[in-house]
């Protein structure tokens, strides 16, 4: 495995986990029993959430610029994050606040960017892990999703609309 050292070597991504897993356990200490008490969500739900996610597609395009093995995988992975925060992010600062946010919006296509682009960072972790990989585990995988899909449409759907406003298309 090739491999590259970042700027700071190991101590500055010693100090980048854990400063991660520092804001994840604060973020779910927050969520689960407001430990901080309910003037805090707002932050918590905005900040924190946002670096969060910011710092997982950090660790992806990282791992793919300093590490050569499976860099494609880690790369699309990474893509992916970005274009979530970037969704998370505009929608915090900017959607939210509205009163009639716009739909479709680009929070909305730039968080459909991720299910894809996780999807083939998963098909090529796969590939890269199995000694035989035929390309008809990539149809097998599609299949799957739609299964999953359809299911999760005929069982939520229906409640979905009853307790949402807006036509069909846009509620689904």
């Amino acid at each position: 495995m090739t491999e590259i050292r970042p700027p700071g070597g190991t101590t500055a991504l010693r100090a980048f986990h854990a400063a991660t897993l520092l804001g994840l356990a604060l973020y779910v200490a927050q969520t689960a029993w407001k430990v901080f008490g309910p003037g805090l969500d707002g932050f918590f739900n905005n900040w924190v959430y946002n670096g969060l996610v910011l710092a997982a597609a950090a660790s992806c395009v990282m791992r793919a610029v300093f590490v050569a093995h499976e860099r494609a995988a880690w790369l699309a992975l990474g893509v992916g994050l970005v274009a979530w925060s970037g969704a998370e992010i505009i929608y915090s600062a900017y959607l939210a606040g509205m009163e009639w946010p716009p739909y479709p919006s680009i929070s909305d296509a730039l968080w459909l960017v991720f299910y894809p682009a996780s999807y083939v960072a998963l098909v090529l972790l796969l590939r890269s892990r199995m000694e035989e990989f035929r390309a008809s585990l990539w149809l097998d995988g599609v299949i799957t999703a739609l299964a999953v899909a359809a299911v999760g449409a005929a069982l939520g759907l229906q409640p979905v609309l009853e307790t949402t406003e807006g036509t069909l298309a846009a509620v689904a």
